[in-house]
């Protein structure tokens, strides 16, 4: 039990003179703290929008163990279909 809690209640300190800093002590640290909030935010955002958009992925395309090679020239076209014989209605 400290002297504050058996007087009843907060003793002024005896030889601190008020500062002109002790007023916005806390508006300031509540500053940061919501600036410090919103910059974890973004960097979170950011990095979820950067995974799901696959940026980056670009560099990693090769082939490798669980992709297959890459072909060296695109696919030939598919033939033509046969053209099926109207039936009249």
């Amino acid at each position: 039990m400290t002297a504050s809690t058996t007087l009843g209640g907060r003793q002024p300190r005896a030889f601190a003179a008020p500062t002109p800093f002790a007023r916005s002590a806390e508006p300031a640290r509540r500053a940061v703290a919501f600036a410090a909030c919103a910059l974890a935010m973004a960097v979170l955002i950011a990095a979820i929008l950067t995974v799901n958009l696959g940026l980056g992925y670009e560099r990693y395309s090769s082939a490798g163990p669980g992709r297959p090679q890459v072909p060296a020239a695109p696919a030939p076209a598919p033939p033509p279909l046969p053209v099926q014989p109207r039936i009249p209605s």
